[in-house]
């Protein structure tokens, strides 16, 4: 009987242990699986590919027999250039944006002579604002600067186009980026395109230089028989400047000894209290490759210390095809039958333009830095301290403690 009692709570043992291995070992496989699936976090892309794959919904947390909604856009051509030959030599940019960047628009067709290609995203309205009085008033704002040269289609959004019972993903109706730069680029009719974000302004006079027969024909060499790209370097201020916005390729030089204009996306990290002006100047010369500033990967690779040295003629960055540089993210010219599509999966504002790149690095395509111009962007200072305003308050509103330091709340992070 004891004997009995005995086998019968080695048994139950036995039993517990097994499920206690049991739940462990299901558990480390779904450690596995979620080790797995963090390491391979964006599967492999399908060019021309707009839905999303189950490994995305299985990252986005979608059941794959839900119904989803597929995302509709209706198009309206609003501006439109006189026709032109498919092969005319010439350097269009095309370029996408949302309704509360057409003063960049505006201004950016002041600055460049050249034809421009653009999508106009709309999904909202201002308020008691129609949409047909809208498109009137786009249409007023940019026909004066627009001179015949500028195509512009609006594209509208779910909020226009699907029936209003109809709910979609968060994701799927994000700022559709790459689809309005793959309609901006299908708009291009010219031998080169170049492909910009509508906050960057390009330096006055690079159309013209670049539409020097001399140039327009390197670039079909250098292109010919092999894909190329031509990279044009990209700054942006550190603060607000007084005067004209428009830059020469010198002026660059100058702004960039006094601080107020950096590579972009680099980090100071050289307070400007404390540099040494003259080594500033020398770096700003390209005559010192490293001091105040550090280039970050998505555009160091350009070299800037070489394009600051005033190069004579365009050179060439190395880029290995098989081990691409996974964050560059330059602004390029390329020809137009030579550009593929962008990815229309990626939506919002991340990774969308940087995986272009990485495709073009896969395909052996050359990566040339052009002297002639380079483009400006936006003060970036103004969204760092905007950031680090609204962190504060949101620390405020939330953290208990009532004595928190200043220093102690700012975010040193990187904004991109």
């Amino acid at each position: 009987m004891l004997r009995a009692r005995r086998c019968t709570r080695l048994l139950a043992v036995l039993a517990l242990f097994l499920v206690v291995l049991s739940l462990l070992t299901h558990q480390n496989v779904g450690s596995i699986l979620l080790l797995r699936r963090d390491q391979h976090r964006f599967p492999r892309l399908k060019r021309g590919h707009t839905e999303i794959d189950s490994s995305v919904r299985h990252e986005l947390n979608i059941s794959a027999s839900a119904p989803r909604a597929v995302v509709e856009y209706k198009t309206v051509p609003l501006l439109t250039a006189p026709s032109q030959s498919r092969h005319e030599s010439d350097v269009t940019i095309f370029t996408q944006l949302s309704l509360d960047r057409l003063d960049r628009l505006e201004m950016l067709a002041t600055l460049w002579e050249g034809p421009i290609s653009v999508a106009l995203y709309i999904d909202d309205l201002p308020k008691n604002a129609s949409l047909v009085r809208v498109v009137e008033d786009i249409k007023k704002t940019l026909q004066p600067v627009a001179n015949g040269r500028m195509v512009l289609t609006v594209v509208l959004g779910p909020h226009f186009v699907a029936p209003s019972n109809l709910t979609y993903h968060p994701y799927d109706i994000l700022y559709p980026i790459n689809h309005l730069r793959n309609l901006a680029l299908k708009q291009c009719t010219t031998e080169f395109v170049f492909s910009i974000d509508v906050d960057f302004l390009p330096s006055e006079g690079l159309y013209k230089a670049l539409m020097m027969p001399q140039m327009l024909e390197w670039m079909r060499s250098a292109s010919e028989g092999r894909v190329a790209v031509f990279v044009i370097p990209a700054f942006e201020l550190t603060s607000k400047i007084t005067g004209p916005q428009n830059f020469t390729r010198n002026r660059f030089s100058v702004l960039c000894s006094a601080g107020v204009l950096v590579p972009f996306h680099s980090r100071q990290i050289i307070p400007r209290e404390t540099r040494d002006p003259e080594k500033v100047d020398l770096w700003c010369r390209g005559n010192l490759s490293e001091y105040h500033v550090k280039i970050t990967e998505t555009h160091a690779l350009t070299n800037y210390p070489m394009w600051l040295s005033n190069p004579p003629l365009p050179y060439l960055i190395p880029v290995n095809p098989r081990q691409p540089s996974r964050k560059y993210e330059p602004y390029y010219i390329s020809r137009r039958d030579q550009l593929p599509s962008f990815d229309e999966r990626f939506r919002g504002y991340s990774f969308n333009k940087r995986l272009h790149s990485i495709e073009l690095q896969y395909r052996g395509v050359q990566f040339w830095v052009l002297p002639q111009g380079a483009l400006k962007g936006d003060v970036k200072a103004e969204v760092g301290r905007l950031y680090n305003q609204a962190l504060n308050e949101l620390r405020r509103r939330f953290l208990e403690n009532d004595h928190i330091d200043e220093g102690e709340m700012k975010d040193e992070g990187e904004i991109d």
